[in-house]
């Protein structure tokens, strides 16, 4: 933790609100040089760059559903009790939440109305790098499947082995589509499919893709927006900590611990405006 004592008009402060709000050019870049390439490479390609950047050791991005079950199967019974509840407790939310289809005979005989149908197929983007969050999964599932969505597909970055309370949320909701593929990559997996080199489809492209992610995630999502839908354009977040000795040591690290699981940029900053600080 780095901890740097300022003063208003101190560089320190300078620096942080004159940085750039976009990613660089040279990231920007990069997220398009993979999409570029996933979109013409297949499944040929999406295999390399998770290979390169995902930690995949075999030849398959598909994640079997054996090594999900084995995974589930060690996430402890007190955790797994609270991940149940968790997904009633979405579930009953967005059940409460759901719109219906009606019509309506206007002037003239013209019929009007509202048609509410579920997408057929859904991507979604699970952070398997800084932080590990089964909620995105149960937060972004839940309400695919209770409007009826057909396909739910996850595609998330793994280290070893499928994280324990992430497959058993898979398992629970019964989702058995998973990839071993992140950042632009599985953006663009997603939205363009792939075909392998015979031209048959290996993964079919979605119609919606949600879920945060890291910044070539971010910028793919944004970047493919049109080709599908997106929920929004999600990604590495920061915060501020500003503290002076009147502040409780214990609430400022632990507002600061419970930011860096998110995986995030975090900076205190100490403010002297007392004169014996």
């Amino acid at each position: 933790m780095k901890i740097i004592k300022v003063t208003p008009k101190s560089a320190e402060i300078e620096r942080i609100c004159g940085r750039e709000v976009a990613p660089s050019r040279e990231i920007h870049d990069k997220v398009m040089q993979i999409l570029a390439d996933i979109k013409k490479g297949g499944i040929a390609k999406a295999t390399e760059y998770a290979q390169k950047f995902d930690g995949l050791k075999g030849k398959s991005i598909r994640v079997p559903a054996s090594a999900i079950a084995k995974s589930a199967a060690k996430c402890p019974k007190e955790l797994q009790k609270a991940l149940k509840q968790a997904i009633k407790n979405v579930r009953d939310f967005h059940q409460n939440q759901m719109e219906e289809s009606w019509l309506m005979e206007g002037a003239d005989g013209v019929v009007l109305g509202q048609r509410i149908r579920p997408m057929k197929r859904v991507g979604l983007y699970v952070p398997g790098g800084a932080g590990i969050y089964p909620s995105t999964v149960i937060m972004n599932a839940v309400p695919a499947l209770v409007a009826g969505v057909e396909d739910i597909v996850v595609v998330t970055p793994i280290k070893g082995e499928i994280n324990r309370a992430v497959a058993f949320v898979l398992q629970e909701l019964g989702i058995t589509e998973v990839y071993h593929i992140g950042g632009a990559q599985a953006i663009g997996l997603l939205a363009y499919g792939a075909k392998d080199a015979k031209g048959k489809i290996v993964v079919e492209r979605v119609d919606k893709i949600v879920g945060p992610g890291n910044v070539f995630a971010a910028i793919a999502k944004k970047e493919v927006f049109g080709v599908v839908d997106i929920d929004m354009v999600a990604g590495p977040s920061e915060v501020l900590v500003m503290a002076d000795n009147t502040c409780d040591p214990d609430f400022v690290a632990a507002d600061g611990t419970r930011f860096r699981l998110r995986g995030g940029h975090l900076h205190y900053r100490q403010h002297g405006n007392r004169p014996d600080d």
